[in-house]
């Protein structure tokens, strides 16, 4: 979120990725929501990963437009 609200070039925003470990402890709360196994503070956290791509892809899209725009 940090790298979103600093005004990046879109270079910058279509570099981001998860870090690893992030995208094990989403994969692992994904798993457990197919289960039905998630506490309420795990569906929260879950909620909030989801959020957060959501915005970068919405992030990723915009920069994409700008950089053909650009080219």
């Amino acid at each position: 979120m940090e790298i979103l609200t600093s005004n990046p070039t879109p270079e910058r925003v279509m570099a981001l990725r998860p870090s690893p470990g992030l995208q094990d402890r989403v994969s692992a709360l994904l798993a457990r929501s197919k289960r039905e196994e998630l506490s309420r503070q795990e569906e929260a956290e879950l909620e909030r990963y989801l959020m957060l791509e959501h915005l970068v892809r919405l992030a990723k899209t915009h920069a994409a437009q700008h950089l053909e725009q650009s080219a």
